[in-house]
């Protein structure tokens, strides 16, 4: 697309099946969608944003989460399976496989910030914090008051997280949750 708004190119993918979910992260364009009859449920293409295919990658997706998020540095993304976080490398396509401490009925929600900390959101009451830089080290595990409504990122690399009262259900509550590395997990 151009300065004016008018597209310059576009590109026709055979589609043969629903895409579940696409999306733009900061240097690509994304499509996920289910495949039947494979040992990898889903695939994951992405494109630049001059519309060229950089790669399609078969990866495990539980097919409740079809989200790709993305590192700070567009280096790897990240889709979620079965009790487990498949990391991909976009130049390369090496695939890293970790498992999650929960199964995926219990998360409610997952993501990955600004300062590559992946989090779950487990039934709504629990956040959990694992640092991609680290092995997915447990850095941060947080009862929520009340029901999860959104994670907001802060320019500080904190975390504002937005949830319902569980008594006063018109109640919004606000909370700054900060990283610190010296806080023991339990």
């Amino acid at each position: 697309m151009d300065q004016s708004g008018n597209i310059r190119r576009s590109v026709s993918l055979p589609i043969f099946y629903a895409y579940h979910n696409v999306g733009v992260a900061q240097n690509y364009i994304y499509f996920i969608q289910p495949i039947v009859n494979t040992r990898f449920p889903a695939e994951v293409i992405l494109f630049d944003f001059n519309l060229n295919e950089i790669g399609r990658y078969d990866v495990d997706s539980n097919r409740i989460n079809y989200e790709v998020w993305f590192d700070s540095h567009n280096k790897h993304f990240y889709v979620l399976g079965n009790g487990i976080v498949t990391r991909v490398n976009i130049m390369d396509g090496q695939k890293r496989i970790d498992p999650i401490p929960f199964d995926k009925i219990e998360i409610s929600s997952w993501g990955v910030l600004p300062n590559d900390m992946l989090y779950f959101v487990k039934k709504e009451r629990e956040l959990f914090f694992l640092d991609l830089q680290e092995n997915m080290e447990c850095v941060l595990r947080h009862k929520i008051k009340g029901y999860c409504l959104k994670l907001v990122p802060l320019k500080n690399g904190n975390v504002l997280l937005v949830s319902l009262n569980n008594r006063k259900k018109e109640q919004v509550i606000l909370q700054v949750i900060c990283f610190d590395k010296q806080v023991p997990v339990h």
